[in-house]
C-alpha cells in the first residue's frame, strides 16, 4: 500500500466520525496559501467518492495542499451543496490562535481537553495548528443538530479560564464550518507545517481510530437555556430591496481582500444606523461576509470579534451611517474596486 492509499484510509474514517454514520460532508482542498492560490475546490463529496475526489486534485502530492473538513455532516443523498436543516454535528471543533506567542495558545488547548476528559469523562484529540495554537476536536457519542451544538459547544466554551478565551476562535461557531484536518500540512507563503497530532497520545495515519478516544455522551452536559446567552439562527443573507441593497451582495458574496475595511465603513455601521440590527444580529451576519469570503476567495485569516463589537460601539457613539458607493469611491479607491469587482460593476448603482 502506497503512503497515499495510507493517508486515504486515514481520512475515510475521520471523515465518518466518531459515530460511523457520515456519508457526506465538505471538503475544502487549496494548493499552496489560502490567500494567494487560484487552485481550489469546496463542495460536497461523497464517502465512496473520496479517493477519487483527492486523487483528481492532490495526487499524492499532500506537501503541497491545504485540506479542510465539514465539522458537520449532511443526513440526505443527493445534496450538492449543506442545507441547514439537513445538517448533523458529530465533532465539537475549537481553534486555539496566538501569533505572539503560538506556545502558550497550545498550552491552553492542553488545559482544555484534560478539563473535558476529567469533568465528562471524554477524550478529545489535540492537534497542531501549525503556526499558532492548536485545534481541539471532541467526538460525539451520538449525532445532534445545530442548535443543541451551539449550546453544547458555548457551555465547554465556559470551561476556558476566562483570561484565556481571547484565544479562541469564535469564527468556528457556524454551522457550515469547515475545519482543518490532522495530519496534513497547513501551508502558507512564509512555509509548510504538518499539523501533529499531541493529545492524547502522537497517533499518525496507521493507527487514529475514533474507537481510541472516548467520545462525549451530550447528555452528560448540563445545559440551562435560559442561562445561555440568545442564539441567532443563521441564515442566508440575500440582497433586499431598499436603500444600499449592494451591500447585501457584498455579504454573500464576501470579498478577496479589504474584508476589515468593508466591515469598518460599510456594512457595520450600515447595520447599526440604518438597519437597526441588534448586536447579535450584527455579529451573524459579518460571520456570514467572514465565512463567504473564505469560501468564495480564500480569505480565510481571523478577523477578532472583540474587534467587530468594538467597531460596533464606535458607530453607535459616533452616529456613524457608513459610506455609499459615491463617497467610498472618493474616500477608498481599492474598496470600491473590489465591490465593484465582487458585484460585476455593471448592476451596481447608488441608492
Amino acid at each position: 500500500m502506497s503512503r497515499f492509499e495510507v493517508f486515504l484510509s486515514f481520512l475515510r474514517e475521520y471523515f465518518r466520525g466518531s459515530t460511523g454514520s457520515a456519508e457526506l460532508r465538505e471538503l475544502f482542498v487549496c494548493k499552496g496559501d489560502p490567500h494567494t492560490s487560484r487552485v481550489k475546490d469546496r463542495g460536497v463529496v461523497w464517502i465512496h467518492g473520496l479517493d477519487t475526489y483527492l486523487y483528481t486534485y492532490i495526487k499524492g502530492r499532500l506537501k503541497e495542499w491545504n485540506i479542510y473538513m465539514g465539522v458537520g455532516f449532511l443526513t440526505e443523498p443527493g445534496l450538492t451543496s449543506p442545507v441547514l436543516e439537513k445538517m448533523l454535528y458529530d465533532r465539537l471543533s475549537y481553534d486555539f490562535d496566538s501569533e505572539e506567542d503560538p506556545d502558550t495558545a497550545v498550552s491552553i488547548a492542553l488545559s482544555f481537553a484534560k478539563i473535558i476528559s476529567e469533568k465528562y469523562n471524554a477524550v478529545p484529540l489535540v492537534f497542531e495548528s501549525g503556526f499558532k495554537g492548536a485545534h481541539v476536536v471532541i467526538p460525539l457519542l451520538k449525532p445532534i443538530d445545530w442548535e443543541i451544538y451551539q449550546l453544547l459547544w458555548r457551555k465547554l466554551y465556559s470551561e476556558i479560564p476566562a483570561e484565556s478565551r481571547r484565544l479562541v476562535d469564535t469564527n468556528m461557531l457556524q454551522w457550515n464550518r469547515v475545519d482543518r484536518v490532522p495530519l496534513t500540512y497547513n501551508i502558507k507563503e512564509l512555509g509548510s507545517r504538518f499539523c501533529r497530532i499531541i493529545y492524547p497520545q502522537e497517533l499518525s495515519w496507521e493507527d487514529f481510530k475514533w474507537s481510541e478516544l472516548k467520545p462525549l455522551d451530550p447528555e452528560r452536559v448540563k445545559i440551562v437555556k435560559i442561562a445561555v446567552p440568545k442564539i441567532v439562527k443563521p441564515k442566508i443573507v440575500t440582497a433586499s430591496a431598499g436603500k444600499r441593497s449592494w451591500i447585501w451582495k457584498v455579504v454573500e458574496k464576501g470579498l478577496p481582500d479589504g474584508r476589515k475595511r468593508f466591515l469598518l465603513y460599510v456594512l457595520i455601521p450600515y447595520l447599526v444606523n440604518i438597519n437597526n440590527k441588534s448586536e447579535d444580529e450584527i455579529l451573524e451576519i459579518c460571520r456570514t461576509f467572514l465565512e463567504n469570503s473564505c469560501k468564495n476567495h480564500g480569505n480565510c485569516d481571523k478577523v477578532y470579534e472583540s474587534w467587530i463589537r468594538s467597531v460596533i460601539r464606535s458607530a453607535k457613539s459616533h452616529s456613524f451611517r457608513g459610506f455609499g458607493l459615491s463617497k467610498l469611491r472618493e474616500k477608498d479607491q481599492e474598496l470600491y474596486t473590489l465591490i465593484s469587482e465582487a458585484l460585476s460593476s455593471k448592476s451596481i448603482h447608488e441608492h
